[in-house]
């Protein structure tokens, strides 16, 4: 773990008093009963960083993208979506070929489709066939032309689904659904609700936020900012130092939990 990340996500046992104010089942309970073993997370989402990568620099939509600024291409996908958060394969496609072809000299249909479904099966981790507005919008956020501070903004607007001004808990989690579910493996998607909470109420807990139970824009702007450790206040340097976080925090308490799992089973 990065020196400068001492305490953000950093692993704890689901015994302690944070765990237990977890709704839902713990990781222990949901690995006996769907007999899940331990994974290695950081391999999954290093893959998915190097398809990533190839993707960027090959796919004509992602191509294309880098040019569009954040705010007006989030706000071109939100505006398809008839008020609705949640993007299916069918819409994604339309969307995205209908943008892509504005910009194309020539039109094959059959080679937009092709790409643009490929980026969609990219996003689409576990083969769901439908984003929720953190993986879509956390993912093209990633592609679209602007800087941190301007992605950021654009992405926690749209996570702020009744302009609050701040993120909750379960809005926090909206945004960490891609990354965790791109380390976890399909068959371990039952743990995907509590992993979630486990990483969200970590940020929540030990980042320095102005509220512990509301991230402000300001905050979430800060969080995702290249600052240092700063006069004691903690903020984390760069996306992938916080997906290294999440996929080392993933890998711990499942392992953790495994062994819990297999005491409880030998009671």
């Amino acid at each position: 773990m990065p020196a400068d990340l001492p305490h953000l996500l950093r692993p704890r046992s689901l015994e302690d008093s944070k765990a237990q104010k977890l709704s839902g089942k713990s990781l222990r309970y949901v690995l006996a009963e769907h007999d899940v073993e331990p994974w290695l997370a950081t391999t999954l989402i290093r893959e998915t960083l190097e398809k990533q990568a190839w993707l960027k620099a090959n796919s004509p939509l992602l191509l294309h993208l880098q040019y569009v600024p954040v705010v007006a291409g989030l706000k071109y996908f939100k505006s398809k979506l008839d008020g609705t958060r949640d993007l299916d394969q069918d819409a994604f496609v339309n969307i995205a070929s209908n943008l892509l072809v504005t910009e194309m000299c020539a039109r094959d249909d059959k080679i937009i489709t092709s790409d643009v479904t490929s980026v969609f099966d990219f996003m689409d981790s576990h083969a769901s066939k439908r984003l929720s507005i953190g993986e879509w919008a956390g993912a093209l956020t990633v592609f679209f032309a602007g800087t941190q501070e301007e992605k950021a903004r654009a992405l926690f607007d749209l996570l702020d689904e009744h302009s609050k001004g701040w993120l909750s808990n379960e809005e926090l989690q909206q945004y960490l659904i891609a990354p965790v579910k791109a380390m976890t493996p399909l068959e371990a998607s039952p743990l995907l609700p509590a992993l979630l909470r486990l990483c969200a109420d970590q940020i929540m807990d030990s980042a320095s936020f102005t509220d512990k139970n509301k991230m402000s824009c300001q905050d979430f702007i800060q969080w995702q900012s290249k600052s240092n450790n700063v006069k004691g206040r903690i903020s984390v340097p760069k996306k992938s130092n916080l997906i290294d976080c999440l996929s080392k925090t993933v890998e711990a308490e499942v392992h953790r939990a495994y062994l819990q799992s297999q005491q409880m089973l030998a009671l």
